[in-house]
């Protein structure tokens, strides 16, 4: 009896270490998953190829960095609306996209951090290495709120095969040749029962549409932002070229054939040509590899050229609780190291001048000689806005029997009354 007592009590004393060994075993595990410090970082995805690409430089960051956990979120639909409700909320990500055009916004209402003083203690930063004009499009007086993860400017992306067949040698140079080809290439398909192939894709969207009007001499605005000058003999002859070659069936607004962005439009071979920037190659070289395809410049109007430089940067939420860790994701997506595998995976071109830019993208860096900045103050891209205004008139003018003249009246008014509520 008493062996079988002292058994016991041994099997009761042996489950006792067993179990404070595990809850041992329990906590240190919980203070190695604690310890690490975790950022949140949200951004859109231009392309399906985006994220998947940008979870590689992420992997690579936190390899570097083990005690730091990356909190990656694709944030689907209006993305400048959805986080200006978080950061009105108090739940804004630590790190964010902040697009050159809306970032004004954030900058200006003390949402964003200012970042001087983090890239002055950085040693490995290189601030310098920065094209200047990039870093500008962030700043505000001398505060920069944000640093450009890569920029890019438009091309004329149009697909060889189809030219190729219509024995045109080469892409056109001027709006003139543009109408021509594109109206070639629409009656070609239309001839041989390809009814959903046109010979360009122009969207309702005016960071597509504003190079064709700046290269007919006019601008939505003046340079300093404070009167319309959309509604003059420029504006309305470059209203009246984008859209009469949709309303005469040349070319097509993405959704007339069941595609998103003129990107897809072209990759799904419903466009022979398109104005697209160096973010389409991904998906070009994955998802529509079927396509055979080149660049070349945009086409020249009237008065010369017209492109467009886009930029988004990292910023770093004012309010967070993590900013040190904040700068360390910031600092390396952006730094030398990051921003190389970026460009490298995702095919754009470098903020960072000791980064050279993909190979074939010559027509994109040719066009930054002469691009101008894709950048409005705050309120530009509000619901109901101007941009609003132009995208809709667009597609009435091209669609619904609205006159290129009522347009540029319409958003010359809608420009007059988001400066005088702004």
């Amino acid at each position: 009896m008493r062996k079988r007592i002292a058994l016991v009590n041994v099997l009761v004393a042996l489950a006792m270490v067993a179990s404070f060994m595990a809850l041992k075993s329990a906590k240190v595990s919980a203070s190695v998953s604690h310890s690490k410090t975790v950022v949140t970082l949200d951004g859109w995805a231009s392309t399906p190829a985006e994220p998947k690409d940008l979870k590689k430089v992420l992997n690579a960051f936190q390899k570097k960095n083990p005690n730091i956990q990356v909190q990656y979120n694709v944030v689907n639909g209006d993305f400048e609306s959805q986080m200006k409700a978080a950061f009105a909320a108090g739940r804004g990500p630590d790190v964010l996209y902040a697009d050159e055009g809306w970032a004004q916004d954030f900058e200006r209402t003390g949402r964003f951090q200012a970042l001087n003083k983090y890239a002055a203690k950085d040693k490995s930063f290189h601030q310098g290495d920065f094209y200047p004009g990039l870093v500008k499009g962030f700043t505000v007086g001398k505060k920069i709120y944000g640093f450009p993860k890569d920029y890019s400017t438009l091309a004329l992306w149009y697909n060889t095969k189809i030219m190729k067949a219509l024995h045109i040698k080469h892409p056109p140079t001027d709006v003139n040749s543009f109408s021509r080809v594109a109206c070639a290439i629409r009656r070609y398909e239309v001839k041989h029962h390809h009814n959903k192939v046109y010979g360009a894709g122009l969207p309702n969207d005016l960071a597509r549409w504003q190079p064709i009007l700046q290269a007919f001499g006019g601008h939505v605005m003046n340079a300093a932002q404070t009167k319309p000058e959309i509604n003059s003999s420029p504006g309305v002859k470059a209203i009246r070229w984008w859209t009469g070659l949709v309303h005469k069936g040349c070319a097509a607004e993405p959704s007339q054939v069941g595609a998103g962005w003129s990107g897809q439009e072209f990759g799904q071979g419903n466009a022979a040509m398109v104005f697209e920037g160096p973010w389409l190659l991904p998906g070009m070289q994955t998802t529509w590899k079927s396509i055979h395809w080149r660049i070349a410049p945009l086409p020249t109007g009237p008065k010369g050229n017209g492109n467009l430089a886009f930029s988004v940067a990292y910023a770093m939420n004012k309010n967070s609780h993590v900013k040190s860790a904040a700068w360390k994701l910031i600092s390396y997506l952006t730094g030398r190291v990051g921003e190389a595998k970026w460009v490298k995976l995702f095919q754009v071109l470098p903020a960072r001048r000791s980064i050279k830019p993909p190979k074939g993208d010559g027509a994109f860096v040719r066009g930054a000689a002469y691009a101008e900045p894709w950048s409005f103050k705050p309120g530009f891209f509000n619901p109901g806005g101007p941009n609003t205004t132009i995208g809709n008139d667009l597609d009435k003018v091209a669609l619904h029997g609205m006159s290129a003249k009522a347009m540029a009246k319409d958003v010359a008014n809608s420009i007059k009354i988001w400066l005088k509520n702004g």
